[in-house]
C-alpha cells in the first residue's frame, strides 16, 4: 500500500514524502518535483493512519489546490484506500475565510459572519469617498498609492492603532486615512482582501479557544512556496503550527520574486532557526529542462549571496544553446521577435505553434504593433478577468445588498442600475439622511416617505426599489442561489438593459447567462468547518 504511493520517486522525493513528526523544510529547484512530493506526502500521511481531515495543505492559487486534491485522490484509490474525510486544501485567502465565516464574532469587533469582502474596485472606491469627505486632493495623493500602502501595512500585521508617521505629506494622509477607511469598512460590514489574514491571525491571537480548536483540528501543515509568504502569513502559520510542530514547508529560497507583494524570503532562509530540530531535504533533480537550461541556471543562481547551495542536475540532453538578444527598446524588441517569427513561419511552422510570453500587459503594445506592420496574424491571452466584468459586478452587488443590508457600496452600485430615474440629487439626499440618523442606505428607504425634500415621484422610485429587494431576500431564505439569480435578472429586465444591439451587448448577456453555472455548482454546496 505505502509502496504504491512511493513508486516512482527518486531517493530525495521519497525521504521527503515518508517524513511523519516534526518540522520539515523541503528545498525544491525549479522543475524538481515539489507538487508531486506534496501531493504524495499527503497521500503517504493518510495511508500512515493520519486521519484527512486533520491535514491542511495551503498553496497559492486555488487551481493548485484542486490539481493537488485530485492528484491525493488517484494516488489513494491506485493504493486501495478510501479516501472517506478530505483533507483542507486551499489557499491561505480561502482558508482564513473559512475561519472567519466561523469565529469572527468570537472577538467581539462588531463584524458579523455574514460580513462582505471588498475587491480592489470596492477598497478603491470607499477609499476614494472618505477622501472627499476629508476634502483630500485624489489628484495630489493618488488613491491606488494610499490604498497600497495600507496593503503593506495589513501584510506586516500593522493595525491602524500602531500605524504612525508624519516623515511626508504623503505618509500623514495615510496616517490620517488608515483608521478612517477601516472604520468604514466594518461600518460596511466588510474586510478588504489584506483584512483576511489579518483579523485571522488577530481571532487567534486574542481568543485562545479558537487558535486551541484549529490546532487540534489540523495537526499536519503542508505550505507551497514557502518562500513567497508575508508576515501575515508567517504569524498566522507559527500560530497554528506551534503547538505540534508538524510542519512542512517546500520552496526555493533562490525562486522569491514577490517582494513587491510583501513577500519575505526570510521566511524560508530562517526556518532551522524557528525550528532548530527541523529536518532538511534538497530536491535537485530537475524533471522539466534540457541540460542547457540548467547550466545557465545554476551559474547565475552561484552569484547569490543568500540562500542554500543547490546544483540543479538533470538525465535529460543538453538541448539547444540558450541565444540573448540585446535590444534597445521595446519597438526594437518588437521588431526582432517579429522578424524571428517570420523566420520559423518561412521554415514552415504555422503561426498557431508560436507563443510569445511577456512579463506584464504594458509590454503587449510595442508587440502588437510590430505584428500589425509584418501582418503577423496574433490572438492576446487573458483580458478582464470574468468576475471583475461590469455587468457581472451589478449581479453580484446585488447578491451583497441582500445578505448584507450594511453594503453601502452595494447599494450605490446598483440603486440606478438598470436605470430607475434616481439620479445624484436623490442619492445626495439618501446619504445625507443616512449620515444625519446613523443608518445605512437601505434603512433610509424604510422611512424614505418622510423625507420632505424628494418629490412624490422620487419617492415612489426608492420605494419600488425597496420592494424589489424586500422580495429578493424572501427567495433568497428558501430558494436556491441560481432561482435568486434567475429573479434578479427577471425582475429588473437586466438582460434587456444590457442588449444594446452590438456584439458587445450580446457579449455581456452572454457573460451573465455564464454567471448561472457558476451559481449552480454552488446550489447544493456545503463548507463544514467546525
Amino acid at each position: 500500500m505505502l509502496e504504491k504511493i512511493l513508486t516512482g520517486l527518486n531517493p530525495e522525493q521519497a525521504k521527503a514524502v515518508q517524513h511523519i513528526e516534526g518540522p520539515l523544510l523541503v528545498l525544491a529547484g525549479a522543475g524538481s518535483g515539489k507538487t508531486r512530493v506534496l501531493t504524495n506526502r499527503i497521500a503517504h500521511l493518510i495511508a500512515h493512519g493520519v486521519d484527512a481531515s486533520q491535514i491542511l495543505a495551503v498553496t497559492f492559487t486555488n487551481k493548485a489546490a484542486k490539481e493537488m486534491e485530485s492528484r491525493v485522490e488517484k494516488l489513494l484509490i491506485e493504493a486501495g484506500l478510501n479516501l472517506g474525510r478530505r483533507p483542507s486544501l486551499g489557499t491561505f485567502h480561502s482558508m482564513c475565510v473559512r475561519i472567519l465565516r466561523q469565529d469572527i464574532e468570537a472577538m467581539g469587533a462588531g463584524l458579523t459572519r455574514n460580513f462582505v469582502i471588498f475587491d480592489s474596485d470596492d477598497a478603491l472606491a470607499l477609499l476614494k469617498i472618505i477622501m472627499k469627505d476629508r476634502q483630500i486632493d485624489d489628484k495630489e495623493f493618488k488613491p491606488k498609492a494610499i490604498l497600497s500602502h495600507i496593503s503593506s501595512c495589513k501584510n506586516q500585521l500593522v493595525t491602524p492603532e500602531k500605524f504612525y508617521t508624519n516623515e511626508n505629506s504623503f505618509s500623514k494622509t495615510v496616517t490620517e486615512l488608515y483608521p478612517l477607511y477601516q472604520r468604514r469598512l466594518m461600518e460596511h460590514n466588510a474586510l478588504d482582501f489584506d483584512d483576511l489574514l489579518q483579523k485571522t491571525v488577530e481571532v487567534f491571537e486574542q481568543v485562545p479557544q479558537v487558535l486551541d480548536k484549529y490546532r487540534r483540528r489540523w495537526q499536519y501543515v503542508l505550505i507551497d512556496e514557502y518562500q513567497d509568504t508575508n508576515f501575515a502569513q508567517y504569524r498566522f502559520i507559527r500560530l497554528l503550527t506551534d503547538g505540534h510542530k508538524n510542519l512542512c514547508v517546500v520552496g526555493d529560497d533562490h525562486q522569491s520574486i514577490y517582494g513587491f507583494r510583501g513577500a519575505d524570503f526570510r521566511n524560508i532562509l530562517d526556518f532551522e532557526q524557528d525550528y532548530p530540530d527541523a529536518a532538511v531535504v534538497k530536491l535537485e533533480q530537475n524533471y522539466r529542462s534540457s541540460g542547457n537550461i540548467l547550466k545557465n541556471a545554476n551559474t547565475l543562481i552561484s552569484y547569490n549571496q543568500t540562500g542554500r547551495a543547490k546544483n540543479l542536475w538533470t538525465d535529460s540532453e543538453s538541448g539547444e544553446r540558450i541565444k540573448v538578444f540585446e535590444v534597445w527598446d521595446e519597438k526594437d524588441e518588437g521588431r526582432f521577435i517579429a522578424e524571428e517569427i517570420n523566420k520559423l513561419t518561412e521554415a514552415g511552422k504555422d503561426f498557431k505553434e508560436i507563443a510569445v510570453l511577456y512579463r506584464m500587459n504594458a509590454q503587449s503594445r510595442a508587440l502588437e504593433e510590430a505584428f500589425l506592420r509584418n501582418q503577423i496574424p496574433y490572438q492576446i491571452v487573458g483580458g478582464t478577468r470574468f468576475f471583475d466584468r461590469k455587468e457581472i459586478k451589478d449581479i453580484v452587488a446585488y447578491l451583497r445588498l441582500i445578505f448584507n443590508p450594511r453594503d453601502d457600496l452595494a447599494f450605490m452600485r446598483v440603486i440606478n442600475v438598470p436605470t430607475r430615474k434616481i439620479g445624484p440629487a436623490t442619492i445626495a439626499v439618501v446619504k445625507s439622511y443616512a449620515q444625519n440618523y446613523g443608518l445605512s442606505l437601505l434603512d433610509v428607504l424604510e422611512t424614505v416617505n418622510e423625507i420632505g425634500e424628494l418629490n412624490d415621484g422620487k419617492k415612489q422610485a426608492l420605494n419600488n426599489f425597496h420592494n424589489l429587494l424586500k422580495g429578493f431576500k424572501v427567495t433568497a431564505q428558501d430558494k436556491s442561489l441560481t432561482q435568486l439569480l434567475d429573479q434578479i435578472v427577471e425582475e429588473t429586465k437586466f438582460l434587456e438593459y444590457l442588449d444594446d444591439g452590438t456584439s458587445d451587448g450580446e457579449s455581456r448577456k452572454q457573460n451573465v447567462q455564464e454567471l448561472f453555472s457558476v451559481a449552480a455548482r454552488y446550489d447544493a454546496a456545503e463548507f463544514p468547518i467546525a
